[in-house]
């Protein structure tokens, strides 16, 4: 396959952003993705959610950050050993020295019990390890890469073994010089653990932070360090997991970083109204939704062409799900949330404490809270608390108590997320 093609990406610098002024003429960006949801062989159940996480991040790239698919990107079937050796070789001659390449994976992985090494599990995989692609050849091929940028993205069990170690990103530099100095990243899904795909038809909760958090920011320049915490605080609360981020060791990275530049002009805004401060994200509204709550909202989501925007809740047509703002959000949250001998409340030396029988008689219950957290993307929080001190109803895979701590761009967010959490912990009915 030839040269990719180059288009123009030119975007107006604010008045108040005048520092970051690289020229996007001369800088491509590219989504190279590989998704696998059916596997030939018995040897690996399939998954769910591969091919949709793929193709719903694709399409925020491509629509709202002027990303361009390489065109060999590959499914299920075609995503053999071979082709995705062949796929990621033939990227090193199409990929010049000023573009950024983002590699996206969702399959399977594993790890070798003894050396703890990862790999990625192609289509055609056997239980023989020698069907397996072993991490050093993905890095190999990623550096033969001489992209400015390359953040490889990896939403498989055991991913966090591509990753000599985890790490946060440069400080202290102007999002123009970010830009500028080249750089290899990786965001795992998880540690050296295995990790979820999801409930069918719903997404990882790994790829629906990452879609989350670039579907929300209205920020012109995004810097990929914002994209990495947020990923990984958001799976943390959703799944039992723990995403990570880090470098690719290699001469290439020099402790730059992707920027990404939102390129959706504020007169196509999606939301209208102003009504976006005032209500759940999408993203959120629709998981509500698919959850049961069906309550009826001043605003819903609706279909508008090909945006998506808030507007009074007044017919079906089009409606996409509620869009529910804090005063509805309060009125589902029990005052009154039930407490047994299996809740745990932090103890601030100890680090929780489970109430016994008598603690339960003399608190009788826990409530919800919303705070500020002097944050700029999620300024708000809410926490459910038993005499004061934040509440654990249940243990994850990793011993890790489940804390019932939510944030939020808004109070609807905060809010309706914990309502979510209080719906997996079965304390809502």
């Amino acid at each position: 396959m030839g040269k990719l093609g180059k288009t123009g990406r030119v975007g107006e610098v604010s008045e108040t952003n005048k520092q970051f002024n690289v020229n996007y003429e001369l800088m491509g960006n590219y989504l190279y993705t590989i998704a696998i949801d059916e596997y030939q062989e018995d040897d690996f159940t399939n998954l769910n959610n591969a091919k949709i996480d793929s193709e719903r991040f694709k399409s925020i790239l491509v629509s709202k950050y002027g990303f361009e698919v390489i065109e060999n990107s590959i499914v299920d079937k075609e995503a053999t050993r071979n082709n995705i050796i062949e796929g990621l070789n033939l990227i090193a001659g199409q990929i010049n020295d000023d573009d950024t390449l983002i590699i996206f994976y969702a399959g399977h992985g594993e790890m070798h019990s003894i050396t703890e090494k990862g790999y990625w599990i192609p289509s055609d995989a056997t239980k023989r390890i020698s069907d397996y692609i072993p991490n050093s050849t993905v890095i190999e091929l990623i550096e033969a890469i001489q992209s400015k940028h390359t953040l490889l993205i990896s939403d498989s069990c055991f991913s966090g073994t591509l990753l000599h170690q985890s790490r946060s990103g440069p400080e202290g530099k102007f999002f123009q010089k970010l830009a500028e100095i080249p750089s290899r990243w990786i965001l795992a899904s998880g540690r050296k653990e295995k990790v979820s795909d999801g409930i069918k038809g719903n997404g990882s909760p790994f790829c629906n932070a990452i879609c989350e958090f670039l579907e929300n920011h209205e920020d012109e320049y995004i810097p990929a360090s914002e994209l990495f915490n947020f990923t990984l605080k958001e799976t943390a609360q959703k799944a039992k997991q723990q995403a990570v981020y880090g470098i690719i060791v290699s001469p290439a990275h020099e402790d730059g970083m992707i920027v990404f530049h939102n390129q959706i002009k504020q007169n196509k805004t999606r939301i209208s109204l102003g009504l976006r401060d005032l209500t759940v994200s999408l993203t959120t509204g629709i998981e509500m939704k698919q959850l049961g709550f069906i309550q009826e909202s001043l605003f819903a989501y609706y279909r508008d062409g090909e945006l998506q925007v808030v507007k009074p809740n007044t017919t079906e047509i089009n409606k996409i799900c509620s869009a529910f703002n804090a005063q509805e959000l309060h009125e589902l949250i029990p005052e009154m949330i039930e407490i047994d001998t299996n809740t745990h409340i932090v103890a601030h030396r100890r680090g929780y404490d489970q109430l016994t029988e008598e603690d339960v008689e003399k608190y009788s219950y826990a409530e919800v809270t919303m705070q500020k957290t002097g944050g700029n993307i999620t300024p708000y929080m809410a926490i459910c608390r038993c005499n004061g001190r934040m509440v654990a109803f249940s243990v994850n895979g990793d011993g890790k108590y489940n804390n019932l701590i939510t944030f939020g761009e808004n109070q609807a967010e905060a809010l309706a997320k914990m309502i979510i959490a209080l719906k997996y912990e079965r304390k809502i009915d």
